[in-house]
């Protein structure tokens, strides 16, 4: 296949192993991938070497021409399921031997997804991997990212600055001005008591279990449990 640019084809090839090593495929898969790959567009001689943080491979055509190169990869965890759908890219690559355009679209779309990101997808238009839900405690930022809230959110949205702001807090903490504060100890909830002598005091309106709630609205480690095991005396 002489019309095959090698260079643009070992890139693919190596393209699709990265996206498998981000993905947490294993060694002897990665490398498998490369040269069936490149083997099905007629390389006389494939050699790839592959471990969790690099993959390199050479492929020789003939006797005069070879070419080599690495590609490094910075961050991985597990999706069988786009081990899944590159496994049968790579199916796809070595019966019907597509152009090296067609290629990189089919890989680009199991790009990992951005840290902190829950589910993404990958943007034709852009040629970028953006999230589309984020864990708790993060939310979207204009790029399409995940951005930080802050101590103890649960939820945030981006204010008119486009900086995070909460809309909810975790268990022990309280939202107040749009930020999360620290319920008192063995406070599982909490709110701001306005009519204290103290301005904004924080009080209890529920315990953690093992604690109490006394009649000035604070939470007491118990001594004894009682033998329901729901509340101490």
């Amino acid at each position: 296949m002489s019309n095959v640019n090698w260079k643009k084809l070992l890139d693919c090839s190596l393209g699709i192993a990265v996206r498998l090593l981000q993905n947490g495929a294993e060694i002897s898969r990665v490398e498998e991938t490369v040269i069936n790959i490149c083997e099905s567009y007629g390389a006389t001689s494939v050699d790839v070497f592959a471990i969790p943080s690099k993959v390199e491979a050479t492929i020789e055509i003939g006797d005069e021409y070879f070419t080599t190169k690495i590609r490094r990869i910075y961050n991985s965890n597990l999706d069988l399921g786009n081990i899944e759908t590159l496994n049968e890219l790579t199916e796809y690559i070595c019966k019907n031997r597509p152009d090296t355009s067609e290629i990189k679209t089919g890989y680009s779309s199991c790009a990992k997804c951005p840290d902190n990101c829950y589910e993404c997808e990958y943007n034709n238009m852009t040629k970028k991997t953006e999230c589309i839900i984020c864990y708790s405690n993060y939310t979207i930022d204009p790029d399409k990212n995940c951005a930080y809230c802050g101590y103890g959110c649960e939820y945030c949205s981006l204010d008119n600055n486009l900086k995070p702001i909460c809309t909810s807090c975790l268990s022990g903490t309280i939202l107040n001005n749009n930020q999360c504060l620290n319920c008192p100890n063995g406070c599982s909830k909490c709110k701001m008591d306005e009519s204290s002598k103290f301005k904004n005091e924080i009080i209890c309106t529920e315990c953690y279990y093992n604690y109490a709630l006394t009649p000035d609205n604070k939470c007491n480690l118990c001594i004894n449990i009682t033998d329901t095991g729901e509340g101490c005396n």
